[in-house]
């Protein structure tokens, strides 16, 4: 993986078609899903850190892990070695790990997750759903341990349609006895990904991409099964606004359509054409821009993870002032202060991000905070003239694949230097 800084030379005029990759937030809950069958073979996996450090991780829990390209096999080893504390604090993923190892060997030990650092991410609803399948928990200093004897199904609402709780409860209840009722969950793409690959397992779920589900798990989860990942519709999004902000024909390839509605919502309420193929998105024009007003939410509204994107994009864009009610993640404006630096005249005032076309930019030197910021800092530094020098690019190959690669083969001018 490329280390060092990244030299970004705005300005250019771009052309040429990205494809995008398998869906990181699917990638992950369905790699630890795998661990609970005997054998599965997951293709689309993304090439990305986040990736690399869990399937450490898994060949730690007791998985034979092949991996070629974006294709990835899985399998039960009996084999069973201590888990990489270091990758589990990198990764906010690490709570779904709770219910395969309740199941396998009754017990664990977990540090709290790590990831990108977003403000207060609600794990206490982990907690409260795997309670209730029977997985007593208990809190540590920088850890939370926890045991159960056998896994029972429950009935529970959420209080908030949190991704990684209902992801945690859908792992329960595939390997609970009898059958579950989960209400309030979330339903976006990557949860329906889950759903679809645990049904591969056998597990018998009502309500797929609806809020309420009945699961049923089967005597024996299937062995064998082979599932292709969702391609990821947060960098689909990356790419879109590359090529409006470059004013540049780019064209996306390989992306869903209907996990990106909301966006060509967004886009046809900005005045902004664009054209759509079978599984292509082709940008044309950016004329006669509207000033906007976005407030992320869950699935299917704005996506909080499109939020410092559309930011990025905005500081390019006339029609007045345009501002972002950030909802979800409160703490989630580091990319603010970033842009700031490079000239972009954008605020934030209590989770809520105003944003006007900036009429100077400069060379400056920014940091990539976390995934999204990182992008963010990226796509605006080459939409102005002069270099941007990006520290901690890290971050960003924690979350997109070849990212550099991507944007060189559509002409954009970076480099690396140490």
């Amino acid at each position: 993986m490329t280390t060092g800084s990244l030299v970004v030379r705005g300005g250019e005029a771009l052309s040429g078609t990205i494809p995008i990759s398998g869906a990181k937030n699917a990638a992950l809950p369905i790699l630890i899903a795998a661990l609970l069958a005997e054998k599965s073979t997951l293709e689309n996996i993304p090439d990305i850190y986040d990736v690399t450090r869990l399937l450490d991780i898994l060949k730690a829990a007791g998985s034979k892990v092949d991996r070629t390209a974006s294709e990835v096999r899985v399998s039960r080893s009996e084999k069973r070695g201590p888990i990489p504390i270091e990758a589990l604090k990198e990764i906010r993923y690490s709570p779904l790990l709770i219910p395969v190892l309740a199941k396998q060997i009754g017990f664990g030990e977990l540090p709290f997750p790590g990831g990108c650092e977003l403000g207060q991410r609600p794990i206490h609803y982990h907690f409260e759903v795997l309670s209730r399948f029977g997985i007593v928990f208990t809190m540590k200093k920088n850890s939370y341990a926890f045991s159960a004897d056998r896994l029972v199904g429950t009935s529970f609402r959420f209080p908030f349609p949190s991704v990684g709780a209902t992801e945690n409860a859908l792992l329960a209840a595939s390997v609970s006895t009898g059958t579950s009722v989960l209400e309030n969950c979330a339903i976006e793409p990557e949860i329906q990904d889950l759903e679809h690959f645990l049904t591969k397992l056998g597990v018998s779920i009502e309500g797929i991409g609806q809020r309420r589900k009945l699961i049923t798990p089967p005597d024996e989860l299937k062995s064998g099964v082979c599932h292709r990942v969702i391609s990821d519709r947060i960098e689909a999004i990356t790419y879109m606004l590359l090529g409006i902000i470059c004013e540049s024909s780019i064209a996306i390839s390989q992306i869903s359509h209907e996990h990106l509605r909301s966006i060509y919502r967004v886009f046809d309420r900005l005045g902004i054409t664009y054209q759509l193929g079978k599984d292509s998105f082709q940008f044309l024009s950016a004329k006669g821009n509207r000033s906007m007003t976005l407030k992320t939410g869950v699935h299917p509204g704005f996506p909080t993870d499109a939020q410092p994107l559309f930011s990025a994009l905005f500081c390019h864009l006339s029609g007045g002032e345009h501002t972002i009610h950030e909802s979800v993640f409160p703490s989630r404006v580091a990319h603010v202060e970033e842009l700031q630096k490079m000239g972009a005249n954008i605020a934030n005032q209590k989770n809520i991000i105003s944003v006007f076309r900036a009429s100077k930019s400069r060379s400056s030197r920014v940091t990539a905070r976390d995934i999204r910021a990182g992008a963010s800092v990226v796509l605006h530094a080459l939409g102005i003239s002069g270099s941007t020098t990006v520290d901690n690019p890290h971050q960003i190959y924690r979350g997109y694949e070849n990212m550099l690669g991507k944007l060189l083969s559509v002409g954009a001018k970076i480099e690396v230097c140490a």
